[in-house]
């Protein structure tokens, strides 16, 4: 039993030795990060390992639980993937080009979530304020070209840029123009929401809808999709994933003032945006006048095209993913998909009918 002891005792001194030596060098790293052009010419493991660094620092500094866990999962499964891809780049078992595009898709997931950070106030910068941060990721897109043209450090948060676009340049993939093109479609959107305005114009939110288009469009290139059925994918499966998620999160999203409605639908209905910010449940929603209806029009009709669109993804985009995790990632998400789209509507209808006969 004493053995026992002891062991454990150099076991755990062992544990914290190696997480303050892991500290020690994620300290060193974030503080001596390369500038944009050094950046460019690191080796995709390299990119990796600062990639990893910055993403442990920010989920330690995450001021809300879910979000962290989120980050941290995400982090394990870069973590798992790129150790599969170095053994199968060793034994040559399973295609190389597969697992470098899921590392890939998850790393454009995690800059996804970095971006949506800065924008939504969900977590603060790990260096400058996010204004700062924002101005300056926008300034190292427009440069991501010619990178030695912008002078400093990089930023934390802008690793992934670099590992991306090394990553895709690897595959014979042009990330450059995509991003360039989605960020300026993206900045109208996010500026107003760093300026805190509530009620924003169709043409923003078009235009948001248009970047996210264009990231569908570079995902879809990195699990192995010709450019031709990348787009493809993009148009059919864009605007329904990002319907979904407006339905499944309206009353988060009301809460943190940020509304999905724009102002010439506002024009058009009966309720204000003052009527949804005094909404505390889904409850309180359905009671608003008008609102029942707006949603289950929307329901009812994103339900009827989604029903169109998927077959036709199933049938000419489905067979050409590389990855198998891939499939079945996508099979799973359209299923809840479609199940969304038919609970919502129902639970829409309902609300529109009670309203009716009461």
């Amino acid at each position: 039993m004493e053995y026992l002891v002891v062991a454990s005792s150099y076991g755990a001194a062992a544990v914290s030795l190696m997480y303050m030596a892991i500290r020690i060098r994620e300290h060193h790293a974030l503080n001596n990060l390369p500038t944009a052009g050094e950046a460019s010419r690191l080796s995709l493991g390299r990119l990796f390992t600062l990639a990893m660094h910055a993403e442990r620092a920010r989920s330690r500094q995450k001021r809300r639980a879910i979000s962290r866990a989120f980050s941290l999962r995400r982090l394990h499964i870069l973590a798992y993937v790129w150790v599969a891809f170095r053994i199968v780049r060793t034994v040559r078992v399973i295609p190389t080009r597969a697992y470098r595009g899921l590392t890939l898709l998850l790393c454009l997931s995690s800059l996804l979530r970095v971006v949506d950070d800065i924008v939504d106030e969900h977590a603060a910068p790990l260096k400058g304020t996010r204004e700062d941060l924002f101005k300056h990721i926008t300034q190292l897109i427009a440069c991501l070209d010619e990178p030695d043209s912008l002078d400093g450090p990089i930023r934390p948060e802008e690793v992934l840029f670099f590992f991306i676009v090394n990553g895709c340049k690897a595959l014979g993939i042009d990330a450059v123009d995509l991003l360039q093109r989605a960020w300026e479609e993206y900045e109208p959107y996010a500026s107003c929401l760093m300026k805190k305005l509530i009620v924003l114009d169709q043409r923003t939110l078009d235009r948001a809808t248009r970047a996210n288009v264009l990231l569908y469009v570079l995902g879809g290139r990195m699990i192995g999709l010709s450019e031709l059925l990348a787009w493809r994918h993009a148009k059919l499966s864009t605007a329904s994933n990002l319907e979904c998620d407006n339905m499944r999160d309206l009353l988060r999203d009301i809460k943190a003032r940020q509304f999905t409605i724009s102002i010439e639908v506002f024009e058009t209905v009966s309720f204000t945006p003052e009527d949804l910010l005094s909404a505390e449940s889904w409850d309180d929603l359905a009671a608003i006048p008008g609102l029942p209806e707006l949603c289950a029009a929307q329901a009812k009709k994103g339900g009827e095209d989604w029903s169109r669109h998927m077959p036709l993804l199933e049938r000419e985009v489905l067979p050409h993913v590389k990855p198998w995790p891939v499939r079945k990632v996508l099979c799973t998400a359209w299923r809840k998909r479609t199940e969304l789209y038919e609970r919502y509507s129902a639970y829409w209808g309902s609300k529109v009918t009670t309203a009716a006969s009461g």
